[in-house]
């Protein structure tokens, strides 16, 4: 049978996750800089934490039979901290979203805005007819929708 899968919370603690990004993260709000996400894996990257397993790379990539050359195991490895990135770099990006919002919705608040609600939406929510992105944004109708963009001098 196949082994039992951790609970989030087992494999949150176990591979530490919460400190190296607490880390990377403390690293990065010091530098500030003009690519915070990069400079996040770049962090990460240092710490030399190897993301992916070298055995756990092996072991989910390698074909049955003969063990795989050099080669073959590296471009595992390779291919399994490409992924894990790519994990890390999406929720990287939806936190980065998420406190932006936040922060919008405390803005519109200390302005006497009532009611303000912010939506993140796909890359092609522009391609799909108006009330395709009512239905998206959770508006009642395509009339209560209301784009505004903020800006911030610095």
């Amino acid at each position: 049978p196949p082994a039992p899968v951790p609970s989030s919370q087992v494999y949150f603690e176990e591979h530490q996750i919460e400190s190296i990004i607490q880390h990377a993260l403390n690293r990065v709000l010091a530098s500030q800089p003009s690519d915070p996400l990069s400079s996040m894996a770049d962090e990460i990257d240092k710490m030399d934490i190897g993301l992916a397993s070298p055995k756990a790379s092996m072991d989910a990539h390698a074909p049955p039979g003969p063990p795989a050359d050099a080669a073959s195991r590296l471009a595992a490895r390779v291919a399994a901290n490409a992924r894990s990135l790519e994990e890390l770099d999406d929720k990287l990006g939806q936190a980065v979203l998420h406190a932006h919002a936040r922060r919008i919705a405390g803005i519109a608040s200390s302005l006497g805005i009532k009611g303000a609600q912010t939506r993140t939406v796909r890359p092609d929510y522009y391609d799909q007819p108006l009330e395709a992105r009512a239905r998206i944004v959770q508006a009642p109708s395509p009339a209560h929708m209301c784009k505004s963009i903020v800006m911030e001098n610095k």
